[in-house]
């Protein structure tokens, strides 16, 4: 259980110098009815040939207005890219911006109504521009740049009402109606190819849902 293994290295093969360089600022502030945090990053990978950038920022909020009233949210937008020699590209995980705004009504008597809104860009993804054979002779993509296409941009507003309601002392059910996406808005969720890789098509996320429900503890 205690043996260690070795990698095995051809005496021939390079050992390439990886370098990481990053930095950050952060920022929080915080008192009875708000809170504000705010930071920016950016990291830099070398590895070879290959340098990886990532940059970006994150923000959230939160406070009160009046006794019943809370409004929340967060906003951030991360960049990262991979530049081969000159060449640059999208990364995988490339956000051009998230919005998340959350308003709450305490209404009194245990009842809540919420609405939370989410806006974010599309999910970046390539093109194949050609096929190879596999060792099964089934067809595998060949990618020249990467991540040049990218989805529509993701929308949606989702609204729920919460009400508790007291029979005695140890029976008080929570009830709920969620309507997601509200305004059955078409948003694409990631991207589908055929088995030859000649044609693609999108998968979707579900359209405007209704969930009624109940709580109960016993």
């Amino acid at each position: 259980y205690g043996a260690v293994v070795l990698p095995i290295h051809s005496a021939f093969e390079n050992i390439e110098l990886a370098r990481s360089t990053q930095f950050s600022l952060d920022y929080k502030y915080v008192n009875e009815t708000t809170n504000i945090a705010f930071g920016i990053y950016q990291k830099i990978d070398e590895l070879g040939a290959v340098r990886t950038k990532i940059s970006g920022f994150d923000l959230s909020y939160g406070f009160m207005v009046g006794e019943n009233i809370e409004i929340s949210g967060t906003m951030a937008r991360s960049l990262p890219y991979e530049i081969y020699d000159a060449a640059k590209q999208r990364g995988e995980n490339h956000l051009d911006y998230l919005v998340k705004l959350k308003t709450k009504f305490g209404l009194g008597n245990g009842r809540s109504l919420n609405f939370n809104y989410t806006a974010m860009s599309g999910s970046v993804y390539s093109l194949p521009i050609g096929t190879t054979p596999d060792r099964f002779g089934e067809p595998d993509p060949v990618y020249g740049r990467r991540n040049t296409e990218q989805l529509r941009d993701f929308q949606s507003l989702d609204v729920n009402y919460i009400w508790r309601t007291r029979f005695t002392d140890d029976f008080a059910p929570i009830s709920y109606i969620n309507i997601n996406n509200l305004f059955d808005r078409t948003n694409q969720s990631d991207v589908r190819f055929n088995e030859a890789y000649t044609a693609h098509g999108f998968r979707k996320y579900l359209p405007r849902t209704i969930v009624v429900g109940m709580m109960i503890e016993f």
